[in-house]
């Protein structure tokens, strides 16, 4: 990947200032914690795919609730029994409906 953004030449270059820059006795110190780099966002990569899957999975099975309207206005209409049922009486003369018992 590295030969493909510098070609060939660049990655030789590369190559020399790592080993001027580390000292060849480091360098694979230097390869190892790449490597162990590279594993570990590797790994964190398949654990984060599972959980987005997992997440997906409980979003599409959890239900759809719809929300309640509100059918009182917020300074919440107050009414006596009888007004109440007053209230009920007209609207069931409106609607023609016969009337509770």
């Amino acid at each position: 990947m590295t030969a493909n953004i510098l070609g060939s030449d660049g990655l030789i270059v590369l190559i020399i200032a790592a080993v001027v820059l580390f000292g060849g006795s480091q360098l694979p110190k230097l390869a190892k914690n790449v490597g162990a780099a590279g594993h570990e966002f590797r790994k964190a990569q398949r654990e984060a795919e599972a959980d987005h899957m997992a997440n997906e999975k409980l979003a599409a099975a959890a239900p759809v609730v719809a929300p309640v309207p509100q059918l009182v206005p917020d300074d919440k209409l107050v009414l006596s029994r009888s007004e109440l049922k007053l209230e009920l009486a007209k609207l069931m003369d409106e609607h023609n409906m016969p009337a509770a018992g």
